[in-house]
């Protein structure tokens, strides 16, 4: 295990915890087929954040250095308690599938030639920084899990992280962010940012198949005040979840009297009664790309909510 002191990395021990719900992090990131690259920035907090102020850096094949043409500036606003998906550039012709391209809110890195940072593979390590402090990591900085996993007799050495273990977590894989999870993690880092120890994706992170982008463009946190008032098993269905611009349907057991939706923040953002039918078509045609509650009453005063994501 690599502890070097990298000067770009260099922090006081005293920032190197952040508070939780206090701070972006990076929420889902996906290492698919050919050039299917994206990273998802969720924000914890009650209030926008201008992703300005952020940038990604990719330290590749066990680097402890990123270069200008390894670095990006993120750009965009992400909402409270909202993502912010960047994917990779198809202009320059590396071209990502549709079903990715559509996920974006914004593109980054088209030409692999002005600047390499969205072309990494499942062994390179993607830091977040704020301004030049870094608050995120995916994967640890001076580590080659292909190099390591050489020395360990793994069957395919090149699946990156975890290091040891014949099976894959990062290299075509999309990572999810577990709900638990309510701050960005500094462990990876060489120390006085972090403990330098390797990257374990298990602790945090939920390892999908290759070129799964149905989680893209929203994220269930345990940061979200609401998120505790979802009843699961609400008698209630809702889809399709998640949803697009054509709306979603709610159908009960029971007749509807009312249908309120909440934001993840708790504000109220519509409320219709219904009576007389167990159908009601929400039209989320004008919504925003999130995550919102489903309040559903019923006229024997039963009440249900849950979970709809629009993307």
């Amino acid at each position: 295990m690599k502890k070097t002191l990298l000067s770009i990395l260099a922090l006081t021990s005293s920032t190197a915890f952040l508070a939780q719900c206090n701070e972006v992090f990076i929420s889902e990131f996906l290492d698919g087929w050919s050039n299917n690259r994206a990273l998802e920035i969720y924000n914890p907090t009650d209030n926008p954040i201008d992703l300005s102020a952020y940038s990604i850096k990719r330290y590749s094949n066990g680097s402890t250095s990123a270069s200008a043409d390894y670095t990006l500036t993120l750009s965009g606003t992400v909402q409270p308690k909202d993502v912010y998906v960047f994917v990779k550039d198809s202009t320059a012709g590396d071209v990502v599938w549709d079903s990715l391209y559509v996920k974006a809110d914004a593109y980054l890195g088209p030409d692999y030639n002005i600047n390499r940072t969205f072309f990494w593979n499942g062994n390179d390590a993607v830091v977040l920084f704020k301004g030049s402090a870094p608050i995120d990591a995916v994967g640890t900085p001076g580590e080659d899990p292909e190099v390591l996993n050489n020395a360990t007799g793994s069957s395919d050495p090149k699946f990156g992280w975890p290091i040891g273990a014949n099976i894959a977590w990062t290299k075509d894989h999309t990572l999810v962010r577990k709900s638990s999870v309510t701050s960005g993690s500094l462990t990876t880092l060489p120390a006085p940012a972090g403990d330098g120890t390797s990257f374990v994706p298990a602790t945090e992170w939920d390892s999908l198949p290759a070129n799964t982008f149905d989680q893209l463009g929203f994220h269930n946190c345990n940061c979200n005040p609401a998120s505790i008032n979802e009843n699961t098993e609400a008698n209630f269905n809702l889809f399709p979840n998640p949803t697009n611009a054509d709306g979603a349907t709610v159908i009960g057991k029971n007749n509807i009297a009312s249908v309120k939706v909440f934001s993840l923040i708790g504000n109220e953002i519509y409320s219709e009664k219904v009576g007389g039918s167990n159908v009601y078509r929400l039209l989320t045609n004008s919504w925003d790309k999130g995550v919102y509650l489903i309040s559903v009453q019923f006229e024997n005063g039963s009440i249900g909510t849950k979970k709809l994501s629009v993307k």
